[in-house]
């Protein structure tokens, strides 16, 4: 595994970079064309993090896995600081409107694609034999439940939805801060409360998302302070990174802190790429199916290992990344072939402002 999977991060991260001189900066690093390739790149992370769980691990397989930050939560960071971010932009630019479209243009759309994603790993297991209770199967189109699938982002996601809708919903006419504030109150309650009845993974990066709303509303600000002197840029990137490696060694065994360092690492992101454009073609089509290698990316490896595949490991992940990328692109074809057509009357007849694409789904 290790022989295929660091030369992929490598060339990743490598082809197309570019660092900016002393004192310059990146202006587009929040840009939806920047977030969606670091969001790319994460996808692929979480496709091998996933894809460890199927094979038999040999030595250099466990030196990558040495590696850190991989193989923890920290991976999904990007998605969900960058969905709160993207929320709150298109916010910022369609209004109040926005808030009242959200249970269907976001939180419907969402389920629905994750719905036709359970629908597939329902006829996968039907096909090979795999057997589910109905209890269990009902659940999984909630995100709760797992029948083989990823599900604890889409669930959180779904949830953060909600939250976002009360708290706008109840604050029309009072400033941004006053929502997205309660928005975070809120997040904190469902952070603790699901802490009770879920794994630490579910919830031990949502913070995330209200921070990326935060960030949004403060954004210039706060780069153009940044940019105003090297010694700030210095000083901030100094200090964030000396706190995140303190709480990486020391204390990310504690979900509730492991919130705290994701915000650390989620800044990092913002620093590094005010500094240094990690942005090519491959990375931007990663990010442009994002959703869909997440929610599909565990069907090959299914399959190929129940085809006994899995013994042959560099095979088995060749397999799982050329098929994951085939379903994606398949599947997302023809979804928005039908989600054209259901929302296709509702958007004519509300003659809505023109969209802006957020950062990830």
């Amino acid at each position: 595994m290790i022989f295929i999977v660091v030369p992929v991060i490598l060339f990743l991260i490598l082809y197309g970079i570019k660092v900016k001189k002393p004192g310059q900066y990146f202006d587009d690093n929040m840009s939806i064309e920047q977030t969606s390739c670091i969001n790319g790149f994460f996808v692929a992370m979480v496709l091998f993090s996933h894809f460890r769980q199927y094979i038999s691990l040999n030595t250099y397989d466990n030196w990558y896995l040495q590696i850190p930050i991989i193989t923890t939560q920290l991976i999904v960071v990007s998605f969900l600081f960058y969905s709160g971010y993207g929320l709150m932009e298109s916010k910022k630019k369609k209004g109040y409107p926005y808030i009242k479209r959200l249970p269907t243009q976001r939180f419907l759309k969402l389920w629905f694609e994750f719905a036709i994603a359970v629908c597939l790993y329902i006829l996968v297991n039907v096909i090979l034999n795999r057997v589910y209770d109905l209890k269990s199967i009902l659940l999984a189109f909630t995100g709760w439940t797992s029948i083989g699938n990823s599900n604890w982002y889409i669930n959180a996601m779904l949830s953060f939805y909600i939250i976002i809708y009360i708290s706008f919903i109840f604050c029309k006419k009072l400033p941004d801060i006053v929502p997205v504030i309660i928005t975070t109150v809120l997040s904190i309650g469902y952070i603790i409360g699901i802490s009770y009845v879920r794994p630490t993974y579910c919830y031990d990066t949502f913070i995330c998302l209200p921070i990326g709303m935060l960030f949004s509303l403060y954004k210039e600000p706060i780069l153009n302070f940044l940019k105003k002197r090297k010694l700030y840029y210095v000083l901030a990137f100094v200090i964030t990174l000396v706190s995140f490696i303190l709480m990486y060694h020391y204390l990310r065994w504690n979900p509730y802190l492991f919130n705290i360092m994701s915000i650390l690492f989620a800044f990092l992101l913002v620093l590094i790429t005010m500094k240094v454009s990690i942005r090519n073609k491959f990375l931007a089509w990663l990010g442009k199916y994002t959703f869909w290698i997440y929610v599909l990316q565990r069907i090959p490896m299914i399959i190929f290992k129940r085809l006994g595949f899995a013994k042959w490991t560099y095979l088995y992940l060749w397999l799982t990344i050329i098929s994951t990328i085939i379903i994606a692109v398949g599947v997302r074809f023809v979804v928005d072939k039908l989600e054209s057509l259901i929302w296709r009357k509702k958007k004519n007849n509300a003659n809505p402002v023109q969209t802006v694409p957020e950062n990830t789904k």
